[in-house]
């Protein structure tokens, strides 16, 4: 929070970084301009950096205030996304969004084997979806989002244990005989 002085060129986005940001419960979603007492227009971070030639960025005029509300929906991603972390997720967000801003998945995500913990009814529910049902999917606030690896689901392969010097794992090709 303070005051602050900058060129006439300056942008809302250069504001929050010129004020270090929101702090960790700021929203990056919803931050709000306003002018004369009034809101003008409102800054989704994430839509900014995820599609810079948008119209996101907005122009400020003097005595003009920006207006950080407190982060209202986290989830937090784990496993094999590039980037692990958590995440500020509105209404309209489905997973395929956060796993977007999560980097994306990695060489060994296991996209049919997605799950969420979800707070439900006093307890914890545990759903699970693949890539496809990922763009369908909203997220709740408290949602632990887990995309899991494909280390131990291997296929097609057989191991061989021979003291012959042969040992290993080898490729199962049918019709193949040993």
């Amino acid at each position: 929070p303070g005051s602050y002085s900058f060129a006439a060129s300056n942008t809302a986005f250069n504001a929050l970084i010129a004020a270090g940001g929101p702090n960790q419960i700021g929203s990056v979603r919803q931050i709000y301009l306003r002018r004369n007492g009034k809101t003008i227009d409102s800054l989704d971070v994430y839509k900014f950096l995820f599609d810079p030639s948008s119209t996101q960025d907005l122009y400020l005029q003097d005595n003009d205030y920006l207006y950080v509300s407190q982060a209202k929906n986290v989830v937090e991603v784990l496993g094999q996304v590039n980037r692990p972390y958590t995440y500020e997720v509105v209404a309209s967000d489905k997973l395929s969004d956060v796993i977007k801003y999560a980097g994306g998945f990695t060489a060994l995500a296991y996209r049919s084997g997605i799950t969420i913990d979800r707070i439900a009814d006093r307890s914890i529910k545990t759903l699970t979806v693949d890539d496809l049902a990922s763009r369908n999917l909203s997220l709740k606030n408290g949602d632990v989002v887990r995309v899991n690896s494909m280390n131990s689901i291997q296929r097609d392969y057989i191991h061989i244990h021979t003291s012959t010097g042969v040992s290993g794992k080898y490729e199962l090709v049918n019709g193949e005989k040993v």
